[in-house]
């Protein structure tokens, strides 16, 4: 299973899965600070282009959420 809390921090910096992606992220924020990430207009397009290209925060393609009860 994951990390039993998928934070930002987690998701954006820490998730080795996503390392290949993070080159994105480094262009905008050397450091992949999430305060230059969130702070600035370069940091969300950054994140936009991160979460396109990797699939992050994307529910997995066979949950059915109908399958939940709220």
């Amino acid at each position: 299973m994951g990390a039993p809390l998928q934070t930002r921090n987690h998701i954006l910096v820490e998730y080795l899965e996503f390392e290949r992606y993070r080159s994105t992220l480094r262009n905008a924020s050397l450091q992949v600070s999430l305060t230059d990430l969130l702070g600035t207009r370069e940091g969300i397009a950054a994140i936009a282009k991160f979460i396109q290209r990797s699939g992050a925060f994307a529910r997995p393609a066979t949950l059915d959420v109908r399958d939940h009860d709220d």
